[in-house]
């Protein structure tokens, strides 16, 4: 080995001693006494292991010296305690007995079942046991359920407070139908807006039918009911959900349950709904056709109002409206001899 390769390996093995030597006189062992009776050691079951069990340093903690009184010392003497007093009551008795009836004693009332008394009972002790027995008496209360109001053509004014706006209002076209009817037989039709936003609207109508059926059954009607509910989106013609029609029947629990089933979606179409409800409604001979178009939209459609007012003449069609306040619905009711009742009345 050259001696330009010894000289720097010498002088680096020097500096690393010296460095050795001076970080073992700073880094010194400090012996700590530690009191093995305060480590602490978890002690787990056999059926949990652990790597390695850490023990943590704890210092221990001064004992503190209590030093007990010398027996010799005199203690201090307490001071007297007042023995408590007692205010001393004379028993009333809390039953009322009658004012010919004697004093009782204790054995004298009945407790339970069993007979506290000894010796043959007169008929002044028995008399007296019911005068102080005690019975816990149920109170009843009978609840009153007050039937639904009847409305009729002789139903007076000061009896239509009685009923919601959702009633008055379908009696109301009850009452017009049953005034402008001149055959004894009817075909009513419900067409109804099956869109979103009339799902309320046909609760209401389905909740409140019976005031104007039974308006109907009250003069004598021979009458059906049916339903048509109309909706317009993209698509709904080819399912057949854009018009369906319920047939008639003289049932008005099937219309409930025709009116509950009802899905409401997409927009609407009512002119186009009222000229297709005309064509495709089986009506019976011989009977009034009657249309009650419920809807929360303004009109629309592919028709006219003229063609619409046409079809429904050929059919001789009466259309009463719970709509919209707009000039479509309010000519429909006025040229079929119907009424216009604004659709906000079935929501209060």
């Amino acid at each position: 080995m050259s001696s330009a390769v010894h000289r720097p390996l010498l002088g680096s093995i020097l500096i690393h001693l010296l460095l050795f030597s001076i970080l073992a006189l700073i880094y010194q062992p400090i012996n700590r006494i530690v009191d093995w009776n305060l480590i602490e050691v978890d002690l787990l079951p056999g059926s949990q292991k652990r790597s390695s069990i850490r023990r943590r340093r704890v210092t221990p903690v001064r004992q503190l010296k209590l030093t007990l009184p010398d027996p010799s010392t005199p203690m201090l003497a307490s001071a007297p305690v007042p023995p408590p007093t007692v205010k001393t009551r004379q028993f009333q008795p809390l039953l009322s007995l009658t004012p010919n009836s004697t004093s009782l004693t204790v054995s004298d009332i009945p407790l339970g079942t069993a007979d506290t008394t000894i010796g043959p009972i007169t008929q002044a002790e028995k008399q007296q046991k019911a005068a102080v027995e005690i019975r816990r008496v149920r109170p009843i209360v009978r609840s009153v359920k007050r039937p639904p109001p009847q409305l009729s053509i002789r139903t007076p004014a000061a009896d239509l407070p009685l009923m919601t706006s959702s009633d008055l209002v379908l009696a109301k076209i009850g009452r017009h139908i049953v005034a402008t009817t001149s055959k004894q037989k009817l075909d009513l039709v419900f067409i109804i807006d099956a869109s979103q936003s009339m799902k309320n609207d046909i609760e209401s109508v389905r909740l409140h039918l019976t005031q104007m059926t039974d308006l109907l059954e009250e003069n004598g009607i021979d009458f059906t009911v049916g339903i048509v509910a109309f909706r317009d989106h993209q698509g709904f013609s080819v399912v057949g959900w854009d018009f369906e029609i319920t047939a008639q029947t003289k049932s008005i629990l099937k219309i409930k349950k025709a009116l509950k089933k009802i899905r409401c979606r997409g927009s609407e179409k009512a002119k186009d709904a009222l000229i297709q409800a005309a064509n495709e409604v089986q009506f019976r001979p011989q009977t009034a056709r009657r249309f009650i178009l419920v809807t929360d939209e303004y009109a629309t459609g592919e028709a006219s109002t003229q063609q619409v007012l046409a079809v429904l003449n050929r059919k001789q069609i009466s259309v009463d409206v719970l709509g919209r306040d707009e000039h479509f619905q309010r000519t429909l009711s006025r040229q079929c001899q119907g009424i216009w009742l604004p659709i906000s009345s079935l929501r209060y």
